[in-house]
């Protein structure tokens, strides 16, 4: 069902204006946004041909693709997340013609009163409140979140990481708390 409504998409998108297909694929610099590759690399006519081939590979898990129009050379990527500089496997590399070009994702809503304000990279977005005051640890961070009817942050994947990471290092700069707790079994924690 999925493979054929992306098929559906990329198709409605490939005969499309170039409106149509920048609101569908968004190009970013690699200083911007990296991924990960999936697999081998392909020779192909197009961009539009780069992203079908790697939704037809590898499914749910392609989310983005590098391409270099000069060389036809398609690449598939994982989730395309923000600049993490330890994160060394990530393409494209410093210097490389390759464009990076990602899915983007639907924008959560987002009620801004109260201070919530929407934070996006590379196509992950989350509607956040960047608390000014400081918990003693995770319970009261915890406690805070529901009295405001909303959660801690959950950095559950590389994407919404690369979020957290990019709004702590951006906009906090301090220590920063997440859900990640090991309250049920003490050292596994989720």
């Amino acid at each position: 069902m999925a493979l054929t409504l992306w098929l559906f998409l990329a198709f409605k998108v490939f005969g499309a204006s170039s409106e149509v297909r920048q609101f569908f694929l968004k190009q970013a610099s690699g200083q911007d946004c990296q991924t990960l590759q999936l697999g081998e690399s392909w020779i192909l006519h197009s961009v539009l041909d780069c992203q079908l081939k790697c939704i037809g590979r590898y499914s749910e898990n392609c989310q983005s693709v590098l391409y270099n129009s000069q060389t036809g050379i398609c690449r598939a990527g994982s989730i395309a997340f923000g600049p993490i500089k330890k994160v060394t496997t990530s393409i494209p590399e410093t210097g490389s013609s390759d464009k990076l070009y990602y899915v983007r994702h639907p924008i959560p809503p987002c009620n801004t009163s109260n201070n919530f304000a929407l934070y996006d990279v590379c196509g992950t977005s989350a509607c956040l409140y960047l608390s000014t005051s400081k918990a003693n640890n995770y319970n009261d961070s915890r406690t805070l979140c529901s009295q405001m009817n909303s959660r801690l942050f959950e950095a559950n994947t590389m994407a919404k990481f690369s979020l957290f990471w990019y709004t702590s290092e951006t906009h906090i700069n301090e220590n920063t708390f997440v859900g990640l707790q090991d309250i049920d079994a003490e050292g596994n924690f989720v």
